[in-house]
């Protein structure tokens, strides 16, 4: 009866009753309302799946760092010292990493800067530059004071699209998730 009830105030809510309290219990997922039946299960914080030493490396980090998205995240290694951050993730097709810093050295003249063109891309909504350096993607970019660069290495270089094109690295960086530090 409660059950019915219950039912009948949510359809309520909703803007629809049941016309009959038979049709209200015959439209009722019986499992819904069980506590005995587990619920949808809740993934595990990315943070969870990585190792003692890289939880306590992102703990430490200076400031808050990003992960790589759930399906990159176990046998990510994190490392940190006073003014960076880093990870790197590896399969047997694919490298990748991340290096994060809030201590900047000008490795090119104020004139250079001038005269340099400004970033092509956007990645999480700031000016970034995508490069390729010896088959390895990569793409920078500066959020308020940390500077970040993540860097796509693949196995077969020359066929795999993640690094013969710019998209997988720009796609990955807008992916990153939002996550400790800042001790």
């Amino acid at each position: 009866m409660r059950r019915l009830v219950l039912l009948t105030l949510l359809l309520a809510a909703c803007g629809r009753t049941a016309d009959t309290p038979s049709e209200a219990h015959a439209s009722l997922d019986e499992t819904a309302l069980d506590p005995l039946v587990p619920g949808p299960t809740v993934p595990p914080s990315p943070i969870d799946t990585l190792s003692p030493d890289s939880q306590a490396a992102l703990e430490q980090a200076p400031f808050a760092m990003l992960l790589l998205p759930a399906e990159y995240t176990r046998g990510t290694i994190i490392t940190s010292g006073e003014r960076w951050a880093a990870l790197s993730y590896r399969d047997d097709a694919l490298t990748i990493s991340l290096h994060a810093t809030n201590l900047a050295h000008p490795v090119v003249s104020d004139d250079e800067v001038v005269t340099a063109p400004p970033p092509d891309e956007s990645v999480r909504g700031e000016p970034a530059r995508v490069t390729l350096n010896e088959q390895i993607r990569s793409v920078a970019w500066t959020d308020g004071e940390i500077a970040f660069a993540l860097e796509v290495e693949c196995a077969s270089p020359e066929d795999d699209t993640r690094c013969t094109e710019r998209d997988f690295v720009l796609s990955l960086a807008d992916r990153l998730v939002p996550a400790g530090g800042a001790r």
